[in-house]
């Protein structure tokens, strides 16, 4: 699936939850102005020891095991993973694409094998969690 060099690479956040995009590397996560100061830490303090900062967030989510940090971390906070598939299906003579989007935890991405598979016609759109799950982290 193609996407644009800045497709995917945001982060937000409302009164109770955080959102970031898939695209993003840790870094860019690390000195956004909108990420919560507590997540900042956590990229420094955890993810920073297993993988370097540059690690586009959907590639380190993809090569995690479970007796990481990372993992844990992301299973900890209770993350919200969302994955967009694209499918060809013919319409009206020509072939177009279908997303559809589903919705994964961390352990659930690990175990889901059509992901491990060797055709990549998906990406990690977006990763969430409440705010709360962040701040009872501590680093």
């Amino acid at each position: 699936m193609e996407v644009a060099q800045q497709d995917f690479k945001y982060v937000i956040q409302d009164f109770s939850h955080v959102y970031f995009g898939g695209r993003c590397t840790y870094e860019e996560l690390a000195e956004a102005d909108d990420a919560p100061l507590q997540l900042k830490r956590v990229i420094r303090r955890v993810i920073k020891r297993e993988v370097p900062l540059e690690t586009v967030v959907e590639e380190h989510l993809l090569t995690l095991t479970e007796d990481s940090d990372s993992f844990l971390l992301y299973e900890q906070l209770k993350a919200s993973i969302e994955v967009v598939f694209a499918r060809w299906a013919e319409q009206k003579g020509k072939q177009e694409p279908e997303y559809e989007s589903r919705t994964y935890t961390i352990r659930e991405l690990l175990q889901d094998e059509t992901l491990h598979a060797a055709q990549r016609d998906f990406l990690i759109r977006e990763i969430h969690f409440k705010k709360l799950k962040l701040l009872s982290i501590s680093v």
